[in-house]
């Protein structure tokens, strides 16, 4: 996942101080100036709101830029057009910059354009050639790659001092490191192009990809890995260790300028093992095991037995279920709060087959699992090849569970637990915090999932598992249906009980717990989402007893 999160402050040169004249002299002397008599001198160095100071570095929090009083280097200075042609290389030291090469002079009283420009990378900051130069390694201290070019002035003689103000011409990649082996990572490199060419400020980048090794870096306190890339070039491969490829979700497009933070979570390496130690195989889980790590393999459980996720990212392909229960009564461990699992489209997160049934428990409710479907229920039933395939029974416990399915274009009204078609098992939630999202809808039909329930394709009957909750606190979104032609969004759905569509809406916002079901002692937050479920709006709240009753509080 990769953010935007701030521009590089820039930096200034300024005050070039210029000797004066009378209009009489050069009226005598007509656009020529005399040779060494109007210099072009720079008489200090300012940075936005800094003392002055010499040799690029970072700042305290790593998101911009200054000069630092140590190791003096070097910026081009160039003057071009109206007959005042000419270059020199300027040393910075403390506030003062002093002409190494030539100095520089008003040659005509002509307007000219002034440039300027600063790198630390070898050999492209002497003259106004153009280098290629290597990007690779950026681990050492101050080894980030600078490439800083002026904003051009135009001026002349006449113009008084002049400010120059420096813009990055490479891009920040920083990465931050989470989840329970981030402490491992010794060495992150990012890929991307490792050489540029520069000519007067200017980058190219090459055309040769590969690792470039990043800097570790400390700032208020917080780790980071850094290193500056080349801009327009897509990054979304990174290097932990040497040999644990990484790729990001979402892709990094970098701009000059800017610094691109990049979240990376660790885990161990995949692994299912026994109690023993003995590796399993994914697609037959018949006796207890753990699972750890991060992986696109689908899992399925074909017996009784305990599954332990600790750690586990899966994110699997479409038409792939997550976990899918095909028989027997597993209980499905959550150990810890970074347990996820992510479904492509017609999947759902954790398939339980009808006349199966799946405990989901954690020792409190600081487990976490979060799972993200499509075209199917978090937990339950999914859709697929045209046919609803429902689900066995669900229990819930002593965890934090987030449910959601996800807006489709399919006419799916999966809920965010619970199954789809005319049979689904009952679902039981007991002393858990559990968030749950039913699907919306922005096509013809109308069909709007439960948070909690049966979604259905085909309303001709009732559709209403047994739904018992006791001792836990549930958000319940259900799904929304935005009409196609007027934009109208609404929904037709329970927020706990059975989706709807604009042809169905009998179950238009109630909560139903079916047959035999019932929510004692529990807080139930009803929300509507809006068509894309980025928002949504807050219909109340529900204060159930010991005894059932439910009794609406004010908000």
């Amino acid at each position: 996942m990769s953010t935007m999160k701030h521009i590089l402050s820039v930096c200034a040169l300024a005050a070039f101080a210029l000797a004066a004249c009378t209009q009489d002299e050069l009226a005598e002397q007509g656009t020529a100036l005399p040779e060494g008599v109007y210099p072009i001198t720079i008489a200090s160095v300012q940075v936005a709101e800094a003392l002055p100071q010499t040799r690029i570095t970072e700042t305290s929090d790593g998101m911009g830029s200054t000069w630092n009083e140590r190791n003096p280097d070097m910026v081009i200075v160039k003057v071009t057009g109206g007959g005042n042609d000419a270059e020199s290389t300027y040393t910075l030291f403390g506030n003062q910059i002093i002409a190494s090469t030539a100095n520089l002079w008003w040659h005509t009283t002509e307007t000219s354009s002034v440039n300027a420009w600063y790198s630390n990378l070898k050999g492209s900051n002497t003259s106004s050639d153009m280098f290629a130069v290597t990007l690779a390694n950026q681990t050492t201290d101050n080894g980030l790659a600078y490439v800083l070019k002026a904003d051009e002035v135009k001026a002349n003689y006449q113009t008084g001092n002049i400010t120059l103000t420096f813009r990055h011409q490479l891009a920040k990649i920083r990465v931050k490191l989470e989840g329970a082996k981030a402490g491992d990572v010794t060495s992150v490199s990012v890929k991307s192009r490792t050489s540029c060419t520069v000519a007067e400020g200017n980058v190219t980048a090459g055309t040769d990809e590969g690792y470039i090794a990043m800097r570790q870096a400390t700032y208020n306190d917080q780790t980071y890995w850094e290193a500056n890339v080349v801009p327009d070039v897509e990054i979304k491969d990174f290097l932990l260790n040497g040999n644990v490829d990484c790729q990001l979700t979402q892709t990094v497009m970098p701009q000059a300028g800017h610094v691109h933070e990049v979240n990376i979570n660790v885990k161990p390496k995949f692994s299912i093992v026994d109690n023993d130690g003995n590796p399993v195989d994914a697609g037959n889980i018949n006796t207890d095991v753990t699972i750890t790590g991060a992986s696109d393999q689908p899992i399925t459980i074909t017996g009784t037995c305990n599954v332990t996720l600790k750690d586990v990212s899966l994110n699997i392909v479409e038409r792939n279920n997550g976990i899918s229960v095909t028989s027997g009564s597993p209980t499905i461990i959550v150990d810890g709060a970074d347990n996820t699992i992510t479904t492509g489209i017609f999947a759902a997160g954790i398939h339980v087959a009808p006349g199966a049934s799946v405990t989901i428990k954690g020792n409190s409710e600081s487990d976490i699992l979060r799972i993200t479907s499509r075209e199917g229920a978090a937990i339950g039933g999914y859709y697929r090849n045209q046919t609803s395939i429902s689900c066995g029974d669900i229990t819930i416990e002593d965890v934090t569970l987030y449910a959601y399915t996800t807006p489709n274009p399919s006419y799916v009204c999966a809920p965010g637990i619970g199954g789809l078609g005319t049979t689904c098992g009952s679902i039981t939630i007991t002393n858990a915090t559990v968030y749950a999202q039913g699907a919306s809808d922005d096509g013809s039909r109308g069909d709007c999932g439960p948070a909690i329930g049966c979604g259905m394709n085909d309303y001709s009957e009732t559709c209403v598992p047994k739904i018992i909750i006791s001792g836990s606190e549930i958000h319940a979104y259900r799904g929304t249906y935005s009409n196609y032609w007027t934009g109208v969004e609404q929904s037709y759905a329970n927020y706990i009980g059975q989706g709807g569509s604009e042809n169905y809406g009998a179950a238009e916002g109630d909560i139903q717990t079916g047959d035999g079901g019932s929510i004692k002692s529990s807080t139930v937050y009803k929300y509507t989402l809006n068509i894309d479920a980025t928002s949504y709006t807050e219909d109340g709240v529900l204060e159930y007893d010991e005894n059932g009753e439910g009794k609406e509080q004010s908000q």
